[in-house]
């Protein structure tokens, strides 16, 4: 499974967290105790990043690409 980034992404103090018009692989598919879902992607330089696909932010953000491998 991967994601699609459709807009940049920045943090708080301007930093670009993902590009626009780029593919990140996802890692895993994970869940905070309290329920949250999220899926673990790694950027260009290899660092685990946390994207909570619910939340409406990031929906307009980013598209998640199934693969054919991937489970249903």
């Amino acid at each position: 499974m991967k994601v699609f980034c459709k807009l940049p992404v920045a943090d708080y103090g301007g930093n670009i967290l993902f590009h626009g018009g780029v593919e990140y692989p996802v890692v895993k598919e994970a869940k905070y105790k309290n329920g949250v879902e999220y899926l673990m992607v790694k950027d260009e330089n290899g660092c685990l990043r946390e994207l909570f696909m619910k939340d409406k932010e990031y929906k307009q953000h980013f598209k998640v690409i199934k693969e054919e491998h991937d489970e249903q």
